[in-house]
């Protein structure tokens, strides 16, 4: 009896190749991360009286590659978003977080807003 993960067979009587074993702990980890940024949120938002503000999911989804799901952490993202060697291919990303995390309780930063386009912020 077992399971398929990313098209391995996984078993619970052998251990999987060390190459999958650390695909498994990737992707673990990275949607436990996602999770518990997302359950962070609904901890520490304060909700602003704003109309024309995005639906929070899609706040929290702009912070990581892939962009569509919280569930999807497809390993070509494994260099991409936060974790990406590039600042360039970073700010996106950080500055998403912090778009975010701007109406958490506490936040140094509320009220502050960028006045530059992403593209045109340095390191």
């Amino acid at each position: 009896m077992g399971s398929w993960w990313n098209g391995h067979k996984i078993t619970s009587g052998s251990i999987p190749p060390i190459n999958v074993a650390q695909q498994i702990l990737w992707e673990l980890f990275k949607l436990n991360f996602r999770y518990e940024f997302f359950a962070l949120d609904a901890r520490a938002h304060v909700p602003v009286e704003d109309t024309n503000r995005p639906p929070r999911e899609r706040l929290i989804l702009a912070c990581f590659p892939g962009r569509a799901s919280l569930v999807a952490a497809p390993l070509q993202s494994v260099r991409e978003g936060l974790v990406a060697a590039n600042w360039r291919a970073r700010r996106s990303f950080a500055v998403a977080m912090r778009t975010v995390m701007q109406t958490w309780k506490g936040f140094p930063g509320y009220g502050f807003h960028l006045t530059k386009d992403v593209c045109d912020l340095s390191e």
